[in-house]
């Protein structure tokens, strides 16, 4: 292609996308009468479908907390039988391990006690409460599995 030819096509180029810009602006624009045309929800509906999400998310978080409670539920009678095999362990050990291991089921049972303290306050506390408890309550998880791994692996 000569330059010349070159020249003429990008001006052709260039002349069809300045038309193409140019007719998108002469487009006609909606008026303000256009936009109202279709109006939108109403108060009353953007209330009730407030109230219904707000119904929805309650209704989540709650069987969340149901769900964690269940699963808190199986933890603790999963400490009931490690509580119990230790007990059991403690009959065949001498008097000194015995004692020593007793003591140590008696703290593990306090702190089992708490837990399940915890949980009965998670039961009765809102939905917005929940949080805070069950930080508590997964540090109380925490802290009795290490305690029962200790004993556990100590006797």
């Amino acid at each position: 292609m000569k330059l010349s030819q070159v020249f003429r096509f990008e001006i052709a180029i260039a002349a069809l996308a300045l038309s193409g810009a140019i007719a998108a602006c002469n487009a006609p624009m909606e008026t303000e009468s256009e936009m109202n045309a279709s109006p939108g929800p109403t108060a009353e509906e953007v209330e009730r479908e407030t109230e219904e999400a707000i119904g929805t998310t309650a209704n989540y978080t709650q069987a969340e907390i149901n769900q964690y409670i269940e699963q808190t539920e199986r933890q603790i009678a999963t400490y009931d039988e490690r509580i119990a095999q230790l007990e059991a362990r403690a009959e065949t050990l001498g008097a000194q391990a015995q004692a020593e291991l007793e003591a140590e089921i008696a703290q593990l049972e306090r702190q089992q006690e708490e837990l399940e303290i915890q949980l009965a306050q998670l039961r009765s506390a809102s939905s917005d409460a929940w949080g805070e408890i069950q930080i508590g309550i997964d540090a109380a998880i925490k802290d009795l599995d290490s305690a029962l791994e200790r004993a556990e692996s100590q006797f």
